[in-house]
């Protein structure tokens, strides 16, 4: 790799003799086209690729008094020819000359050159030839903006397919958490209730069979029609008094039936 400056040996020579020619005037080599002139935000971009060979200021206020381009083989080309249309244009647009010389000598007559008119009248073919003209490179940018669209919109349904898939999982798996949850709570009521159930039967069993006991063990009477005995076996030697008649008459007494252990 060779290291070289900014400018040739060409642009260096010509640069010196626009000074000389022009010496109350402010040469600025290299500047980029997008910092001459202002336009669209498209138009920007598309000069960010641009740079003017020479910008004539007026050191006092900046303002541009034109543009110098030295040109050479390379702007016989299509592209180059392609190039200096749009660097023509844009330059014209914004009401800045554009003065195009081939050989660093013709500096010398930059005054005569800086008098004459801006070229307006400029083949169509040739101006919009940069938009016209759809390169390898923007095919390229074009199809790989295309796929990388295609891919993009691809990840973000996938991505939204995920997300609902997720949720919806995420739900389905809540719910049926929550219905488990339910059911087991319902089964644990039911055991509750059943126990309850059965602890209150078993207290009947047991209250009643302590009734039964108490009862058991206190002795019963029934009240029971008890027959007179005769008067033979209620006599008291021959006289007849109350308690004999009450001996000899049926009643009704309280036997004892059972008593208790």
């Amino acid at each position: 790799m060779i290291s070289r400056g900014p400018s040739t040996s060409r642009e260096r020579e010509t640069l010196l003799l626009l000074r000389e020619a022009l010496p109350e005037y402010e040469i600025n080599p290299h500047m980029r086209l997008a910092n001459v002139v202002k336009g669209k935000l498209s138009y920007t971009r598309a000069m960010g690729q641009y740079e003017m060979d020479f910008v004539v200021q007026d050191p006092d206020t900046g303002a541009v008094v034109c543009a110098i381009e030295l040109d050479d083989s390379t702007h016989d080309t299509e592209d180059g020819r392609r190039r200096d249309a749009n660097k023509n244009r844009w330059m014209a647009q914004a009401g800045i000359k554009l003065i195009r010389i081939r050989m660093p000598d013709e500096a010398n007559n930059i005054r005569e050159l800086m008098d004459r008119p801006i070229e307006l009248n400029m083949p169509e073919e040739i101006i919009y030839a940069f938009e016209k003209k759809p390169s390898s490179n923007s095919v390229t940018r074009t199809f790989l903006g295309a796929m990388l669209s295609i891919i993009f919109i691809g990840l973000v349904a996938w991505g939204f397919t995920a997300v609902v898939k997720g949720v919806t999982h995420g739900l389905f798996n809540k719910v049926v958490a929550t219905q488990q949850q339910q059911m087991k709570k319902i089964m644990q009521q039911n055991e509750a209730r059943q126990n309850e159930v059965r602890l209150q039967k078993q207290q009947e069993i047991e209250q009643s069979e302590a009734r039964r006991r108490v009862e058991a063990q206190q002795p019963h009477y029934e009240r029971m029609l008890v027959k007179g005995k005769s008067s033979r076996e209620c006599a008291k030697g021959n006289v007849i008094t109350n308690e004999t008649i009450l001996c000899t008459k049926d009643h009704y007494e309280m036997v004892l039936v059972s008593a208790g252990k």
